[in-house]
């Protein structure tokens, strides 16, 4: 009963709210307007997200600490070049690609065979990296 509240007041709470992800956000400004790093940073990190959950894939801390390092550095590169939103795209887009790749290369999990669950470890990282890099904006 308490889950279902729950859900009703969140639709409520969406229904009377404009509820936007920091991709809406990018989307919406002009070529000629500066986008904000940290709106850029949140899109790749939901990103990442996303894929990874919906793949069931894992990340060592290590890779969690060098994805961070990796995403940052192209969203602040981004917004240093004044980016726009079609260029932001496109590195999402490149970005999502590094993502599959990440999780193709990945190491099915001991144990998981049943559900396929992959590690993405260190290794992984820095072997699908040297596929993309150099390539603007995260290299």
């Amino acid at each position: 009963m308490l889950k279902l509240a729950f859900a009703i007041a969140l639709t409520s709470l969406a229904a009377t709210h404009s509820i936007s992800s920091p991709l809406t956000r990018i989307e919406a400004y002009s070529s000629s307007t500066s986008v904000d790093t940290i709106d850029i940073q949140k899109s790749f990190h939901q990103l990442l997200k996303e894929k990874l959950h919906a793949s069931k894939a894992v990340i060592t801390s290590d890779v969690n600490d060098s994805l961070t390092e990796f995403m940052d550095k192209g969203a602040a590169n981004l917004h240093d070049q004044n980016a726009t939103p079609e260029q932001i795209s496109n590195a999402r887009e490149v970005l999502s690609d590094f993502i599959d790749k990440l999780i193709s290369n990945g190491d099915i999990l001991r144990g998981s065979e049943g559900n396929k669950v992959k590690m993405i470890s260190v290794k992984t990282y820095k072997q699908s990296k040297k596929g993309i890099c150099p390539l603007f904006p995260f290299c």
